[in-house]
């Protein structure tokens, strides 16, 4: 039971993944595929750290709300349920993706700066800065 809950957002990117590239211009390929390896990185990291500390696996990222859009748009647009004017129109991919990736950068950001501070502050040390031991402090009076 819980296992089924816990794959629900990976078989939520898998859908919106596979309906946006459906219907993605082809030279915005790349900045998708950097969103969709972002965001599935999100997804794994948590999954390792949620096994790591016990903890549970959520069954809703909020990270998936902008692939979501994508996805619904790129279906609608291959439904042929858009006016001929926006459906033809490549600005919304544009802005969609722009979006995306802006959430997907801040949120892997945040999320490493945060578990980088928690192990340190764990540790007792201090991220990215060598402290002098206190020889060597005597050394350089």
């Amino acid at each position: 039971r819980a296992v089924g809950k816990a794959s629900l957002p990976l078989v939520f990117f898998t859908a919106y993944a596979y309906c946006w590239a459906a219907a993605v211009p082809a030279n915005r390929f790349v900045a998708l595929t950097w969103v969709l390896g972002l965001a599935f990185f999100y997804m794994v990291s948590r999954m390792i750290v949620s096994h790591l500390t016990g903890a549970t696996y959520p069954w809703f990222i909020a990270l998936l709300a902008p692939l979501a859009l994508g996805a619904s748009y790129s279906a609608a647009q291959l439904a042929g349920v858009l006016p001929p004017s926006l459906a033809a129109a490549a600005w919304p991919h544009d802005v969609l993706l722009a979006l995306a990736f802006v959430a997907v950068c801040w949120t892997n950001l945040r999320r490493v700066y945060c578990i980088t501070r928690q192990i340190c502050a764990h540790l007792g040390i201090q991220c990215f800065r060598i402290t002098p031991r206190k020889a060597a402090a005597e050394r350089g009076r």
